[in-house]
């Protein structure tokens, strides 16, 4: 079997939990020797980058343009441009390559032309965002949209969404007016933690170290999270909780805003994450407050399958992996503030009992072994009905 990658970024560049995501299932392929290859944008690949990734990236080409800059609209390309370039450049990849499965990680970006001139049977999408609706509108669209609103306002890009992965039923059933005919929901997976990452003591103490990994952007609740902490810092001094962020963006500056504003707070960015899973164990309690509806929230089961006690919003699909066993799950900010105080109050009897079975949860359902059997049952059925 042969599977070309297509993705917008691809690390060391990205935003989020999607690139990475990525990179690991390219990664785990290639451990398991299925032959695969990664075409992805030159964003940011400046000629001393370009070096020393050819040494490490024998398999990934970075080929494409993207139209969005996430970092400097004045950089955003024009799309027709863009549209048309990526289509000849994945056109001739596609030819001299000849894969078995043509596996879209995140087109956004990069246009939808080269979706037109290569074999729709064999393109499977991984969808573990709504970025792909961008695609279905135009003003006119829209305007049409909203004054016939039983109009189905899905564009060319629909017909091409045949073999779909989904992150979360939550994003699926976003998508449930496309009748897609082959779809499934493949939930990620984590890297196998060593033995000693795991968190197994669970003391009781006076000041709690708790942690967040992210991005630090107004969506993600974590303006609201230090909000909530320094006004329990300030009513019960005795009992201080300190907050460790970990990120690697944030796009508006608001990391500045919080390291001027919260002295509680500590702030690591781009730290690797062999680093940061090494660490994690130490913490005490974990906080996942997305405010907005979270496609899955790789962030949060991270967390969890360390066996930290996660303080967790539960919105959208990251509600899927939590139960009242395995999280600490709040309503709003108000209800989050009164977790907290209450997980002062609890033994550790009881907290050790949330993160164990958050742990147990996570390394069961998310494990590598789970998902490649689940990825590769559904290439199959591809390949077969291709």
């Amino acid at each position: 079997m042969k599977v070309l990658f297509i993705s917008n970024l691809f690390p060391p560049h990205f935003i989020g939990g999607y690139e990475i995501a990525c990179k690991d299932t390219y990664e785990l392929l290639l451990e398991n020797n299925i032959e695969s290859v990664v075409l992805t944008s030159d964003y940011f690949n400046n000629d001393s980058v370009s070096i020393e990734l050819k040494e490490s990236e024998k398999y990934v080409y970075r080929i494409l343009k993207i139209h969005t800059d996430y970092k400097s609209f004045q950089n955003t390309m024009d799309y027709n441009f863009v549209d048309r370039y990526n289509q000849i450049q994945i056109s001739d990849f596609v030819k001299s390559y000849n894969p078995d499965i043509i596996y879209c990680w995140n087109i956004y970006g990069l246009g939808t032309r080269f979706l037109t001139i290569i074999n729709k049977n064999r393109i499977v999408f991984h969808i573990m965002d709504l970025s792909l609706f961008t695609y279905d509108y135009s003003f006119r669209k829209w305007l049409k949209s909203f004054l016939l609103p039983n109009r189905n306002r899905t564009t060319r890009l629909v017909k091409h969404l045949k073999n779909t992965i989904f992150v979360s039923n939550f994003v699926a059933n976003k998508f449930s007016n496309y009748h897609i005919p082959n779809q499934t929901v493949i939930y990620p997976f984590l890297k196998n933690m060593p033995s000693d990452y795991l968190k197994i003591n669970y003391n009781k103490k006076a000041f709690l170290n708790g942690v967040y990994l992210g991005q630090i952007e107004s969506q993600k609740g974590i303006l609201e999270l230090c909000v909530i902490l320094k006004e329990i810092n300030l009513m019960f001094p005795n009992t201080k909780i300190f907050l460790d962020v970990y990120y690697w963006s944030s796009l508006f500056g608001l990391d500045n805003f919080i390291k001027t504003n919260f002295d509680f707070i500590t702030i690591y960015k781009g730290v690797p994450r062999e680093e940061i899973f090494s660490k994690l164990k130490d913490y005490d309690l974990g906080f996942f407050p997305s405010i907005w509806e979270e496609p899955f929230g790789i962030a949060q089961i991270e967390l969890m399958a360390i066996g930290l006690p996660v303080f967790s919003s539960g919105r959208g699909g990251s509600k899927e992996v939590l139960n009242k066993y395995n999280s600490f799950e709040f309503r709003d900010f108000d209800h989050l503030k009164k977790l907290i105080l209450e997980f002062f109050d609890d033994d550790s009897t009881l907290v050790q009992k949330i993160g164990q079975k958050a742990q147990r949860d996570i390394l069961l359902n998310h494990n590598s072994d789970n998902y490649l059997r689940h990825l590769l049952t559904f290439f199959q059925k591809v390949i077969i009905s291709g």
